[in-house]
């Protein structure tokens, strides 16, 4: 078992072999049967609709930065919980999911132990940010925070950067933002200002182009010409119509009927692909 090194701008990435990757979704079934954890941007984003203010804090190292006694702890819990035999024992599911003491980017249970470990400083936060009428959420290590006074939301962002700092965490000072009204909000990639979660202008034309590009490939294969540029697989189509779905109800709705209209604009002929299609975008 072992771990292949992905470089990235961002961060490094170690991504496990086949075998190790296996054993780790062993254990996250494990984990789900004692935490359940949601990664709904739309939830995240949509507790900071129509706000004055929004404020973006971000959790430096995020994974990282979760100490060797806060794994094992989250281990206990899991096995404090579980109600019936498991697969690993204890030192088992930390070697499967850690790498020298540490919660590896790349391994599927990476994020569950951080939140295991994060789940009570939330509830301290939210608890503090109610008294002082402020929205607060997180994804990830990305948190975000709403309401209508600033000073309030200077006072949430010490008190957070504090608690943080006395759990092993620190906040990235370059990362924190403040947004006003008059302003795009944009949290997640999801535009907030208004009462309702929709996708950018930006974003909508790239995804108009993306899906008619795919129907043009199809439509220049089935009479026979060279494709000008990389065709998208389906399945990458798929999933661009499932994210529209969860974020952007109003945005769906009319991208399933322009890609019905470009579907016969084109005269692209019924083939196993173009059902599929269409079909799809009905049953998400």
């Amino acid at each position: 078992m072992e771990y292949k090194i992905i470089k990235t701008k961002k961060r490094t990435i170690y991504a496990p072999d086949k075998e190790l990757k296996k054993m780790q979704r062993d254990v996250l079934k494990i984990i789900k049967q004692v935490f359940k954890l949601s990664f709904s941007i739309k939830d995240c984003a949509k507790v900071h609709t129509n706000q004055k203010w929004i404020l973006k804090m971000d959790i430096k190292n995020f994974y990282e930065s979760v100490s060797d006694a806060q794994i094992k702890r989250a281990i206990d819990s899991i096995f404090n919980n579980i109600n019936k035999p498991v697969q690993y024992n204890k030192n088992e599911i930390y070697a499967i999911c850690t790498l020298d003491g540490k919660l590896p980017t790349g391994a599927v249970t990476s994020a569950y132990f951080a939140n295991m470990v994060l789940e009570p400083i939330d509830e301290i936060i939210k608890n503090y940010c109610k008294n002082l009428r402020i929205n607060y959420s997180r994804y990830i290590d990305d948190m975000f925070f709403s309401g209508s006074d600033k000073n309030n939301l200077r006072l949430a962002e010490i008190f957070t950067a504090k608690l943080l700092y006395e759990n092993g965490f620190s906040i990235n000072p370059n990362k924190t933002k403040y947004i006003s009204d008059n302003r795009r909000q944009n949290i997640l990639g999801i535009v907030v200002n208004n009462k309702t979660v929709r996708l950018p202008k930006k974003e909508k034309r790239k995804f108009r182009a993306i899906f008619y590009n795919y129907l043009k490939s199809i439509a220049l294969q089935q009479n026979g010409n060279v494709i000008p540029f990389k065709k998208i697989e389906y399945d990458v189509i798929n999933g661009y119509i499932s994210y529209i779905r969860s974020v952007d109800t109003e945005f769906y709705k009319s991208i399933r009927k322009y890609i019905l209209y470009i579907t016969y604009s084109m005269r692209v002929k019924d083939t196993s692909e173009t059902k599929r299609l269409i079909k799809s975008m009905y049953w998400h």
